[in-house]
């Protein structure tokens, strides 16, 4: 089990390397020579190493509650794309998983 301060430094290390990325961004948008697309690449592995590491520290009962949801999510938006509005059983399987 990981201590509060490890799980605090994985979450700092995460917004890190996503704040790096947006930065990297930003300076790509402004034509920045040294904004390269082997740099963005690298970073982009970065922030997912650092997501994985972020994951690792949600209980597995929560994060497969979580997965269940977006499994949910996914299929009712494939099913109606035009619509925003989920149908009455889409919410209740929702509230079942919870």
């Amino acid at each position: 089990m990981m201590t509060f301060a490890c799980v605090i430094y994985v979450g700092f290390s995460f917004y890190r390397a996503l704040e790096e990325l947006d930065s990297l961004f930003l300076r790509a948008s402004r034509k920045d020579s040294n904004a390269t697309v082997v740099l963005m690449k690298s970073q982009l592995g970065t922030a997912l190493t650092a997501l994985d590491s972020l994951l690792q520290t949600v209980p597995s009962q929560v994060l497969d509650k979580g997965k269940a949801m977006v499994e949910v999510y996914r299929s009712a938006s494939e099913e109606d794309a035009g619509s925003d509005d989920l149908e009455s059983s889409e919410i209740k399987q929702l509230q079942s998983i919870l």
